[in-house]
């Protein structure tokens, strides 16, 4: 929550990564560097593809357990 603009920057190079696969980049590209960009990729998909359309900061976050998530409170009363 509180390294958002940095998730925000990794969120935009996914999507670029993405862009430059999808418009034939990749054709032009050493091997070596286009898997490097394939790893880089799905590295970031696995960590932000499910927050990758997040615009803001959410208005609520729900806490199950707040002795074992006690860092998302601390961040959340940051916030």
């Amino acid at each position: 929550l509180t390294n958002f603009k940095t998730i925000q920057s990794r969120i935009k190079r996914m999507k670029d990564i993405e862009t430059m696969a999808e418009d034939g980049t990749f054709e032009v590209l050493p091997k070596k560097e286009v898997l490097q960009l394939k790893k880089e990729l799905e590295k970031l998909q696995k960590n932000l593809g499910g927050i990758r359309d997040m615009k803001k900061l959410p208005d609520a976050i729900f806490i199950v357990d707040p002795k074992k998530e006690r860092i998302c409170v601390q961040e959340a009363h940051t916030l």
